[in-house]
């Protein structure tokens, strides 16, 4: 029997979700932060508060997958060792570029950052997805003994924790851990309840509460600098941020109910992603190295061209990238695990 293809929705999904991440570091990780002048408000200056919604959102709706799609699934080790080889792998390699070509330097705690899940645990998304995923059995276990009741209660606790104080009450609630394990959590209910069945509009639902974030941006830039606050990025500084986080959760509702078909193209460039992510934002090394000396973001700062450099650079970035990932799959990843593989079933 041939084997069904399935919709290709929430493969495009990670692919939307993964230049917005880029799209994101460019505004962020490039300097324009300390170049913004608050009491010199320009259109490129909206042009990059407004284009630097994108990191978290993507961040929260990678979370949001795994857990709609491992409560039902297993835990898979070669999938495990396939992301710790691929980290490590690129870590190396473009520490080694970086270091002995580049010129660039290294200290000590970003020589042992290149060792992963050991020194990143803290403030890495990679980390926190891996110890979740290896913790899925369990927390499968755990969330499938409780009622709907207890359910909805338990993601209410972890919601006002991280949502609602961070969001309304200036408490900083955010650890990237436990704000993984509750989008996992999110993830989970929206299938085991069958949320996403419901038939409503989503990406209206998704626009309105990006509509908020920019919202709030203006809000600071014209208003909340009279007053001496001057934190633009409040609304967007963390993935738990409520418009954010509910962002996240609209686009993936509206995806999931997305009927494409099958895609051939669109699953191999979202295989990708991930590669996308551990190779354009490796190390504060390679963010030096990729947006401020190489692609000179702040040099654009007011020029009227800065709109086609971000374009440019967004999809060069994720299109280089993917290249490169793809033929690390093809050529280094497959043969390799299947040898090793195939000698684990040997034995």
């Amino acid at each position: 029997m041939a084997n069904i293809q399935r919709s290709s929705n929430i493969e495009l999904l990670r692919i939307v979700s993964m230049l917005l991440i880029v799209l994101h570091h460019y505004c962020v990780n490039s300097g324009f932060t300390e170049v913004i002048d608050m009491k010199n408000i320009t259109g490129n200056t909206l042009l990059i508060q407004f284009m630097a919604f994108g990191g978290k959102v993507g961040v929260n709706v990678f979370l949001l997958i795994s857990g709609y799609f491992m409560i039902e699934g297993e835990r898979k080790y070669e999938k495990i060792y396939k992301l710790i080889f691929q980290v490590l792998f690129y870590s190396l390699i473009i520490s080694f570029l970086l270091y002995y070509w580049g010129g660039y330097y290294f200290s000590l705690k970003q020589i042992l950052q290149i060792i992963p899940f050991v020194f990143t645990l803290p403030v890495d998304f990679i980390a926190s997805y891996l110890l979740v995923y290896l913790l899925s059995p369990i927390i499968n276990k755990c969330l499938k003994s409780l009622s709907r009741t207890e359910f909805t209660f338990l993601l209410l606790i972890l919601l006002l924790y991280f949502v609602i104080a961070d969001t309304f009450f200036l408490q900083h609630t955010w650890n990237y851990f436990g704000w993984a394990f509750t989008c996992y959590c999110v993830g989970a209910y929206i299938r085991m309840y069958n949320i996403d069945k419901i038939k409503l509009p989503w990406s209206l639902f998704a626009l309105i509460s990006l509509l908020t974030i920019w919202l709030s941006i203006l809000v600071v830039d014209y208003v909340g600098v009279k007053y001496h606050f001057e934190g633009w990025t409040y609304m967007l500084s963390d993935a738990n941020k409520l418009p954010v986080f509910a962002m996240a959760v609209f686009l993936f509702l509206y995806f999931k109910n997305m009927h494409i078909g099958y895609n051939r193209l669109i699953n191999i460039v979202a295989a990708s992603s991930l590669g996308v992510l551990i190779i354009h934002a490796n190390s504060d090394v390679m963010r030096q190295w990729l947006w401020k000396d190489f692609l000179r973001n702040t040099d654009y700062f007011t020029s009227s061209y800065l709109w086609l450099h971000m374009c440019l650079s967004v999809v060069a970035i994720y299109s280089i990238c993917t290249f490169i990932d793809v033929l690390r799959i093809k050529y280094l990843e497959k043969p390799l695990f299947k040898r090793l593989f195939k000698k684990k079933c040997d034995i």
